[in-house]
């Protein structure tokens, strides 16, 4: 039962069913910890996709809760895998929204020592989950830093690596990946950037995946409004905010 819901909660959650993929994802979570003796790395998947739900339907109140609570559950049973896998990716939002950058970059420094061959490293060099994990947390922070430079460099360096692993070809993780670097353009002020940004926002529209429309339709209200086209602003942030309901 438990793994059936979690399967169900990870296909709501690339089916940009964010609601439905927290629910689930805490459901299996909770049978998991109540019947399944050891079941931690199931555990860990399970509260990874929940706060990832919680993350993008923007629930930042409960996402903090549930994400220390994880954090101090994974520490205190030394599991390494679990801490870093939720420390990481969207889930940063949590701190950042509530202005503490300092605990989401203490946080992502915790995440990357074994990413990066410090002690405990992960015993191979191939591209992961994990640093998709570190790369979405980096720019996520940087960002709210105002450090595009720093985003739109750290998307760069990964791109040749994404593109390799297959990411961006993936529902929903392959929109989210090109609309942080289309944000990432867009906040460098640079006008060689609007066309990174441009690009980007017409292949997130081509894209099927059900949340590529919004986030296409966000970032041409962006273009719009830095070039001074502020009905066409007005207008696609209506449609962005449409579809995001």
């Amino acid at each position: 039962a438990a793994l059936l819901e979690m399967t169900r909660g990870i296909m709501a959650w690339f089916g940009a069913r964010w609601t439905e993929a927290a629910e689930r994802c805490e459901a299996a979570g909770a049978i998991l910890g109540e019947r399944c003796l050891g079941a931690h790395w199931e555990q860990t998947i399970a509260a990874s996709f929940q706060l990832g739900g919680l993350a993008m339907r923007g629930d930042l109140p409960r996402l903090l809760e549930t994400l220390e609570g994880s954090i101090r559950a994974a520490e205190a049973r030394g599991d390494d895998f679990a801490a870093d896998n939720v420390r990481m990716t969207e889930p940063v939002l949590a701190w950042l929204a509530v202005d503490r950058p300092e605990e989401a970059e203490r946080q992502f420094a915790l995440g990357s020592v074994r990413l990066e061959g410090g002690s405990g490293a992960w015993p191979e060099v191939a591209f992961r989950t994990q640093h998709y994990h570190q790369l979405v947390a980096r720019v996520l922070i940087a960002l709210y830093r105002e450090r595009p430079d720093e985003a739109l460099g750290a998307l760069d360096d990964a791109w040749p690596q994404l593109k390799g692993a297959g990411f961006l070809r993936l529902s929903v993780i392959g929109v989210e990946l090109r609309q942080l670097r289309a944000r990432a353009a867009l906040a460098s002020g640079e006008p060689a950037q609007r066309k990174v940004a441009r690009e980007e926002a017409r292949r997130i529209g081509r894209d099927p995946a059900p949340c590529s429309a919004p986030w296409a339709a966000l970032l041409e209200a962006a273009l719009a409004a830095s070039e001074g086209r502020k009905a066409e602003a007005e207008a696609r942030l209506r449609s962005a905010i449409a579809g995001f309901e």
